[in-house]
């Protein structure tokens, strides 16, 4: 997680974060939709964004 905007950046504002939260706690509410939406987005011969998170190693955790 960024500990501070990265130069350049804009920040969202509220309205546009809340939607966002919004739109992905619709999308994984449901046990079995959540599931199937992970698991297409992870997929590794599939074409979104998660499947290029695969090969990483995991991120360490530092403190403040």
């Amino acid at each position: 997680m960024f500990q501070e905007m990265p130069q350049g950046w804009l920040s969202a504002d509220d309205e546009i974060l809340e939607a966002a939260l919004t739109q992905a706690r619709a999308a994984l509410r449901d046990e079995a939709t959540r599931v199937r939406r992970l698991s297409a987005y992870y997929r590794s011969d599939g074409d979104y964004a998660g499947s290029t998170f695969l090969d990483l190693n995991p991120a360490l955790q530092r403190s403040a």
